[in-house]
């Protein structure tokens, strides 16, 4: 058996369909009908932040009786509870106050409810972005990549990208719907961690373990720099390896029971240590799903750092065939190792988190209570499915400037006049990507071979015929990236492409103005565009 059906045998069987508790002899004793008012009674409360402290929710999830040994399914079992599980794959539904339950159980059911959403839509986002990246990024290999297979390092470097890409995506849905979180079983381990560590327990480290969330954001921070940030295709391949291993071992610890009958939660911190803080993958997964996008940059700039291709890899000569070759096998391998690796290791962070979340004890932090406490989890879930549509989006017009990147293609401003046989005097022909402005400005994306300039690319019209983007669209998001990320002072916009914030930094192809004096001096002197731009602007290219 391979590790992607190890992996799927696994959360599919051992996650989804856990097995129940025995309900404890002290949960019976103490909960039941104390928890339910007469609905005759019942005071409908705004589902807000204020409803949550006046009734005292906190309060209640921490000292319901039983609390600190009953699972949430013991705890609903109890107090008849009917058709509320939670879990992966699973529809915990909360119904309408009053419609019987109301109050701080209301309330917590309802929250559970939003977190289980929460937890599913996550999981279901991790799996399309992975699936859609890899969709994307095949189709556009197919169409532009104009040799058989790039060098090692480019496709390792590629293939980092791409994975990116996809991660960028799952964080922006994540904080989409619910804004930067953390999973409390991962500060359960943090705290655990600190404290092997010897770390001095004044007052005011005390009142951020009673708070939580400073103490456990900021140890996970820590704790993603002690993993691997290199991420090279062995470690990768062996990270994987390992994964399956694990998800095996877990496989029996969930059907297997400890003294009171629960499943074995130390296997799954375990297991969740290992995936949060010991492999490859720790860092990037841990800011990924927090939402933490200050982790995320800098994992990104340390890892594209660490694959920044060499002069000679980067000025390797480029040929231009005729055809795109069809064998891309080498280069799609390592891209889609990447992303296979990356989306199971997201996904079986969130499949553990979850199954322990709804074994635990109700009143612990890694339980009910300290996943809901607060009220984070009442603001109901966003619309899910133009938030996809829009990271979709995201992630297509990534992927385009990646694998172009990938090919030496830049952007030009102001190179040639427009006086070619194209729209507006740009030039013409299906393999060159050529825009005039009304106001006679001409850009064009190009390539780079060595120091000379090479005007065709393969396939060039698909850009406008299959993706739908236009060159004057490319060029304008690449400028406002350049804009947005060098702050280039001093140095004009071109009359009609103005950088416009709400681009972004989507498509971050370099761009050359060839009107700014460093550039246009060179030019004179018969550099040749690729020259002149590397020297006079220090572009990558």
């Amino acid at each position: 058996m391979n590790h992607q059906q190890v992996l799927s045998r696994c959360l599919f069987l051992s996650l989804f369909n856990y097995a129940f508790a025995s309900l404890p002899v002290s949960l019976a004793n103490e909960t039941g009908p104390s928890l339910h008012a007469n609905n005759t009674q019942c005071q409908i409360y705004p589902t807000t932040i204020e409803s949550w402290n006046q009734l005292g929710v906190d309060t209640f999830l921490s000292t319901v009786p039983g609390g600190k040994d009953a699972a949430l399914e013991d705890f609903t079992f109890a107090n008849h509870i009917t058709n509320f599980v939670c879990g992966l794959g699973e529809n915990c539904l909360a119904g309408q106050q009053c419609l019987p339950f109301q109050g701080p159980l209301w309330f917590m059911l309802y929250s559970l409810q939003e977190w289980n959403l929460y937890v599913n839509s996550l999981f279901e986002a991790t799996t399309t972005a992975s699936a859609q990246i890899k969709e994307i990024s095949a189709s556009m290999i197919t169409d532009f990549l104009i040799s058989p297979d790039l060098h090692e390092k480019q496709a390792t470097r590629l293939a980092i990208l791409l994975t990116l890409i996809a991660g960028s995506a799952i964080l922006s849905f994540a904080i989409g719907l619910f804004g930067p979180l953390y999973f409390p079983a991962w500060g359960v381990a943090t705290e655990a961690e600190l404290l092997e560590e010897d770390v001095e327990l004044n007052p005011a480290f005390e009142e951020l373990v009673e708070t939580g969330s400073q103490l456990h954001k900021r140890s996970l921070v820590e704790q993603s720099t002690k993993t691997d940030i290199q991420l090279s295709p062995d470690a990768v391949y062996e990270s994987q390896k390992q994964l399956s291993r694990k998800l095996q071992g877990m496989q029996g610890s969930f059907a297997a029971s400890s003294k009171n009958g629960t499943p074995d939660l130390q296997s799954m911190k375990d297991v969740l240590h290992y995936l949060t803080k010991e492999n490859v993958w720790s860092g990037l997964v841990v800011s990924v799903l927090s939402g933490d996008e200050k982790a995320f940059v800098q994992i990104r700039n340390n890892l594209l750092s660490v694959h920044q291709l060499n002069e000679e890899q980067r000025l390797m000569k480029r040929s231009a065939p005729q055809d795109i070759p069809t064998d891309h096998f080498a280069t799609w391998s390592v891209i889609t190792s990447y992303l296979t690796s990356f989306c199971d290791h997201l996904k079986s962070v969130i499949a553990v988190t979850s199954q322990i979340g709804v074994t635990a004890p109700i009143s612990s932090d890694e339980g009910a209570w300290g996943i809901i406490r607060n009220g984070k989890f009442l603001t109901p879930n966003p619309n899910m499915s133009q938030l996809q549509d829009k990271l979709r989006e995201t992630m297509r017009l990534s992927a385009l400037a990646q694998v172009l990147k990938s090919m030496n293609v830049f952007v030009t401003i102001g190179s040639d006049k427009c006086n070619d046989r194209g729209p507006n005097g740009a030039w013409k022909g299906k393999d060159k990507l050529s825009y005039c402005s009304p106001e006679g400005l001409m850009m064009n994306l190009i390539r780079a071979s060595k120091n000379k300039s090479v005007n065709k690319i393969v396939n060039a019209y698909l850009i406008t015929e299959k993706y739908g983007y236009t060159v004057e669209f490319l060029a304008q998001s690449a400028w406002s990236c350049q804009e947005h990320n060098l702050k280039i002072a001093g140095r004009p916009s071109p009359d009609g492409l103005k950088p416009d914030s709400k681009v972004g930094c989507t498509f971050d192809l370099p761009v050359c103005d060839t009107r700014i004096p460093e550039v246009a001096k060179l030019r004179k002197k018969h550099k040749s565009t690729v020259v002149a731009c590397r020297t006079g602007l220090a572009l990558n290219i």
